[in-house]
């Protein structure tokens, strides 16, 4: 096979371009054989070829390696561009736009060491099971074996740490389920306790990426006597001064709300407008989950995954899948 590789026409012709292009073509055509003999020797021939210069990516699901757009002329993978350029419908192949120009990336997902809050109030009896599916099936899918999980349980009016962070997380997981609900809401005992087992955690372990998971619907509990609005009470000020702590650690918090009320009353409503407080001051997200149990276990996982992909975190290590 004879392929001549021309350089874009704003670049000088160079012999060592159009060398380096033929390198290329001999070395991307044993890649596009090896694709069509086994997966694993196609990941494996790919590893060889582009070694650790291959930039990672965020994976969800599917392929260990993907094809992006590239600026750098190095980096570009022939028979990916030139696919590219034949899905557009380029006729004329040669010279090779810059926007039809591909290269690898190499997938990995988040290790992260996440705290969960469970709410079990009398509020959260409606959606329990069904968020231990969702939780469960989330980690599963989207997070590195890598990732720890721990738990703080408001039962029985009190928040305490049910489990540390840890990679058991059959063992967090299968007891969200068992949890009895019943009592009131100490929203902010709750937030303390995840907010300093993080910290402690972080130090044992730096390279983890913390996050915190809220499943409530954020009505703190319990409310002195007022007039006018729950949320000037000082129990919801509590909660915000919370929030704002968390936020100078630069620790997100994703909150998982599957309430649901109507349209018309809830910007009106104090949890729900909480809810969002704790989310946006913290750089984090804010999620309203459907009831219907079938809904959550199916769309939840990869509505949350959209929802924190592109949430900041103040660490980012991320370990290869399959490397």
């Amino acid at each position: 096979m004879f392929l001549r590789a021309v350089p874009p026409e704003d670049s000088e012709i160079d012999l060592r371009f159009i060398a380096m292009c033929r390198r290329r073509i001999f070395s991307s055509f044993k890649i596009f054989l090896n694709r069509f003999l086994s997966r694993n020797k196609f990941r494996k021939k790919i590893r060889l070829n582009m070694g650790r210069s291959v930039e990672v990516g965020n994976l969800a699901r599917g392929r260990s390696f993907r094809t992006i757009p590239t600026d750098d002329v190095s980096e570009i993978e022939i028979f990916p561009t030139i696919f590219e350029e034949l899905r557009c419908g380029v006729r004329n192949l040669l010279p090779v736009r810059k926007v039809f120009w591909r290269k690898y990336i190499k997938m990995s997902r988040p290790s992260m060491i996440v705290m969960l809050i469970v709410d079990t109030s009398n509020s959260a009896k409606s959606f329990l099971y069904a968020m231990s599916i969702l939780i469960t099936k989330f980690f599963a899918t989207y997070m590195d074996n890598r990732s720890k999980v721990g738990m703080v349980v408001i039962e029985n009016g009190r928040a305490s740490i049910k489990f540390s962070p840890t990679r058991n997380r059959k063992l967090v997981f299968g007891e969200i389920a068992r949890l009895n609900p019943g009592g009131y809401t100490p929203l902010d005992n709750a937030l303390q306790l995840a907010k300093t087992e993080l910290r402690r955690s972080m130090k044992i372990d730096s390279s983890l990426m913390p996050m915190i998971f809220l499943v409530s619907d954020c009505y703190p509990e319990p409310l002195p006597q007022y007039t006018g609005d729950a949320y000037d009470t000082e129990t919801y000020k509590k909660v915000r001064a919370t929030a704002d702590e968390i936020a100078r650690l630069k620790i997100p918090v994703v909150v998982i709300d599957s309430s649901n009320p109507a349209r018309k009353i809830e910007p009106h409503l104090p949890g729900r407008r909480l809810a969002k407080y704790i989310a946006k001051r913290t750089g984090g997200v804010f999620i309203p989950l459907p009831t219907n149990r079938i809904r959550v276990s199916k769309v939840a996982p990869e509505m949350i995954y959209k929802s924190i992909s592109n949430v900041k975190l103040n660490k980012s290590s991320t370990r290869n899948e399959g490397m």
